[in-house]
């Protein structure tokens, strides 16, 4: 039996920019959940285990460990289906207008599904860091970076 799967390609920093300086920025802007304002950050984490749910690893000693599932495992179909997932609740749920006119507002050539990782490759789900591993723009951010020190989970 022969099996097809898109592999996960990363997110390019267009990408990274528009999920992080459009959408997040934008609902953290606008959201308020019993009067309160939340981050980038923590709308980051909330999306990630509402839409991505949880995986379960044993690790040494029998022990089994549940992490978030991290978005920069995500294929790019994946990828996309989540970027709608999150605007679609925010505009239903939390009551967010996008502005058309933000940088970086993706069109159909351009957007974040169409885009592959290609030059300037991210290396993790919101790190921001290419594939040099500079980590500066999003390093407080993430939690889940590879590339910085801990597991990687």
């Amino acid at each position: 039996m022969i099996s097809v799967e898109e592999s996960p390609a990363g997110w390019s920093l267009p990408a990274l920019r528009y999920y992080w300086g459009v959408i997040l920025a934008q609902i953290s802007e606008q959201a308020r959940v019993s009067g309160a304002r939340y981050t980038p950050e923590a709308w980051h984490i909330h999306f990630a285990e509402v839409f991505l749910g949880w995986e379960f690893q044993t690790v040494a000693g029998g022990k089994v460990r549940r992490t978030r599932r991290s978005t920069a495992k995500l294929t790019s179909s994946e990828r996309a289906d989540y970027l709608l997932q999150v605007q679609a609740y925010a505009v239903t749920d939390l009551g967010v207008v996008f502005d058309d006119d933000e940088e970086g507002f993706p069109d159909e050539e351009n957007g974040p599904a169409a885009q592959d990782a290609t030059e300037g490759e991210a290396c993790c789900d919101g790190c921001g860091a290419d594939s040099e591993g500079s980590h500066a723009a999003f390093e407080s951010s993430v939690d889940d970076c590879p590339g910085q020190d801990g597991d990687g989970s």
